[in-house]
């Protein structure tokens, strides 16, 4: 991750970085650096496992979510991510998000790790907790491990370490079983 060194605004930002793999911290755009394969396989897989949460897969489920790839979100002015996964409960948003950047804070946030460690572990995570994100997902394809955090008071709380094997329910989805083994790949 490389920090630009002119100072700009999230307004001037938005304008300049649309559709480019950059993020926006503190008044700094910060380009993202390319991501390893197992990056891209792991974001996929993940989506394909959650899609059995999608709203369009059942309209009258009030429970429902709508969950995007690379989803641009903004966190106030200072503040803009293009996180790996994100996810918006149908009930605490109607429509699904369409406009550059999201303005409406997520229910559960992933990042998969690659380049960008110390970003997601400490900065990141930080950030999305000071804007109260319910859930935080890191995921390390190096290691085949699921972290899970749950928004609390002081900070977040660690509350699941799961590895390839695990298939069970993880918080924040609670309505179905998701497969480790699907999201890292069977690498014997």
């Amino acid at each position: 991750m490389t920090a630009v060194k002119k100072m700009i605004s999230i307004e001037e930002f938005i304008h300049i970085y649309e559709g480019q793999p950059v993020e926006y911290l503190n008044g700094y755009p910060l380009e993202l650096q390319a991501t390893v394969p197992d990056h891209g396989y792991a974001q996929i897989n993940l989506g394909v496992e959650l899609s059995q949460f999608f709203k369009e897969r059942d309209p009258k489920n009030s429970d429902g979510w709508w969950i995007l790839t690379e989803a641009a979100v903004s966190y106030g002015s200072r503040y803009l991510f293009s996180h790996d996964l994100a996810g918006w409960k149908t009930s605490t948003l109607a429509q699904r998000p369409r406009n550059y950047p999201i303005l409406e804070r997520p229910d559960w946030v992933c990042e998969i790790l690659s380049t960008n460690h110390r970003h997601d572990q400490i900065t990141k995570k930080q950030i999305l907790h000071e804007y109260k994100v319910p859930y935080y997902w890191i995921v390390d394809p190096t290691s085949q491990i699921l972290y899970v955090f749950e928004w609390s008071e002081k900070a977040y709380l660690a509350i699941l370490t799961l590895d390839k094997s695990y298939k069970g329910r993880i918080p924040p989805f609670l309505g179905g079983e998701i497969e480790l083994m699907k999201l890292f790949g069977n690498t014997e």
